[in-house]
Order: structure tokens, then C-alpha cells, then sequence
């Protein structure tokens, strides 16, 4: 196996990761509780000395955090060869009336074309909903500030209440996927949200909500089935890294892994 592939794959404190979306897992933590080994690597990008963002999966993270566990597996990601993208989001539950009951959930921190006020001082950012044939606009003000800003998570606490919402991915990052088809009732996207603002969230601890951004990995570890009873054993992190490097190689060495198209990497087919 490529030492690349062993330097990047690591068991770390679960103290030291830092997850840049708020928590709603939700009795993840019973679904989890039937598992007996993590199926995949956390993938996580060092941003200081002994401090990690986590990039995906923070539903299991939590519900984990929430088990006891004291590290995880993770795939570490050098920060400039990871890509963060959004997408189109859509709504499962939405119409025209729910603009204006957005406006009055927000608490003055978003606008509609109704009530959007003149002043050049506010910052605010358009965001264009399509609702079958119409186009409605929402204004949220703020949008910029460090980390979530208080009108976009209350844009999307929201959409919670309200039927839900689901990142669109483009369909080249899915082309290789098994996809469902989902029907949704409106759809926005948001501007750009770059890895400097997922950093910047967790600083200053407003966190953004979950699934609305899309990360991209030049390689991308799955499958190594790694025991949480060895997570949970007294043993130094240094003995469970072993472990993990020992139970790789086994499984190479029995031709259980494969490699897809140079970028996915799965330890048990």
C-alpha cells in the first residue's frame, strides 16, 4: 500500500475535532449503538497544531461524541487540495406563502421584496427561490459575518420545521453514485461558502447547518470497517493506529481493496 495512503489515515482524539455544522443527529446515537465498527474514515483537515475540521458526517461525529468515544479513524486532507462547493438546495415542503412566514419566523434579520428596506448601509444578499414557475427573492442580512450569520440559520432553522431540505449535488459528482431521485416543491442556491468560513464557524462557534455544502477530496478512503470495541479498549492511540495499519494491510494482502478511477479507495470490498 502507498505510504501516502498510511500517512493520511490516523485514529486522533475526538477532542481535537472540531465540526463546522450544528447538531442535529437525532437518535443517531441508538441507530449507532447496534454498530459494531465505523465504516468509514472521518475526513478532516488539520487547521493548527493539534485541531481538526471536520468536513463531512457530523451527524455520526456527534452521535459518537454522545457514545463515549474518546478517538475516531479519520482520512486528513491536506487544505489546498480540498475543493468546497454548495449547490442548488432543495425544499421538500414550500410555496409563496411561506416567504412571508419566513420574514416573521426571522425576527428582522431576512427580507422579501415587500419589506426590504432602503437603507445602502445594511448589507444584505439576494437569494433567488423558484417555486415551480415563480421566482420569488429573500433578502438576509449579514450574510458575510464570521461563521453562520443569524439570518442564515434562521433561514434554515426554518426549513426544519417545515418539510426539510436537501443539497442538490451536480450531477458530475454523482455520475458515479447510486442516487435518489427526490421531488422537490422550490429550490435556491446559496453563494459561495469557502473552507476559510467553515474555519472562521468554528473560531467563533456559529456553526453553519448541515448538508449544505459539498467537499471534494482528490482521494476519497472507505471501507475499513475498524472495531469499535478496539476504540473503546485501554490502549494508547499509538496501539489502535497499529491496529488499523495492521488491518489494512491484511486486507490487501488477501485482495479485498480496490481502486476506482484514481480517486476512491475501498479497504473491504
Amino acid at each position: 500500500m502507498h505510504k501516502e495512503i498510511f500517512k493520511n489515515l490516523r485514529i486522533i482524539p475526538i477532542s481535537q475535532i472540531f465540526p463546522f455544522e450544528w447538531n442535529t443527529q437525532k437518535g443517531k446515537s441508538d441507530e449507532l449503538l447496534e454498530c459494531n465498527h465505523i465504516r468509514h474514515p472521518f475526513l478532516v483537515t488539520r487547521t493548527d497544531v493539534n485541531k481538526y475540521i471536520l468536513l463531512e458526517n457530523s451527524a455520526d461525529f456527534y452521535a459518537y461524541q454522545s457514545l463515549g468515544l474518546k478517538e475516531l479513524p479519520v482520512q486528513i486532507v491536506q487544505a489546498d487540495q480540498l475543493g468546497i462547493s454548495g449547490g442548488e438546495i432543495g425544499l421538500y415542503a414550500f410555496d409563496s406563502d411561506d416567504i412571508e412566514q419566513i420574514v416573521e419566523f426571522s425576527g428582522g434579520s431576512i427580507y422579501s421584496d415587500k419589506n426590504k428596506p432602503d437603507n445602502k448601509f445594511l448589507k444584505i444578499t439576494q437569494v433567488e427561490v423558484t417555486i415551480g414557475e415563480t421566482k420569488e427573492n429573500l433578502y438576509l442580512s449579514n450574510f458575510e459575518s464570521g461563521g453562520c450569520s443569524v439570518s442564515l440559520e434562521n433561514l434554515f432553522r426554518y426549513f426544519e420545521k417545515h418539510g426539510g431540505y436537501r443539497l442538490i449535488k451536480n450531477k458530475k459528482a454523482m455520475s458515479d453514485s447510486l442516487t435518489k431521485i427526490h421531488l422537490f416543491k422550490a429550490k435556491f442556491k446559496l453563494p459561495a461558502i469557502r473552507l476559510a468560513d467553515l474555519i472562521e464557524a468554528v473560531k467563533v462557534g456559529n456553526l453553519y447547518p448541515p448538508m449544505i455544502t459539498s467537499v471534494q477530496s482528490p482521494v476519497r478512503m472507505f471501507n475499513i470497517d475498524y472495531p469499535v470495541s478496539i476504540l473503546k479498549a485501554d490502549i494508547s492511540v499509538r496501539e489502535k493506529e497499529d491496529f488499523l495499519k495492521e488491518l489494512l494491510h491484511l486486507r490487501e494482502q488477501t485482495e479485498k481493496t480496490s481502486f476506482y478511477q484514481g480517486s476512491i479507495y475501498l479497504f473491504n470490498r
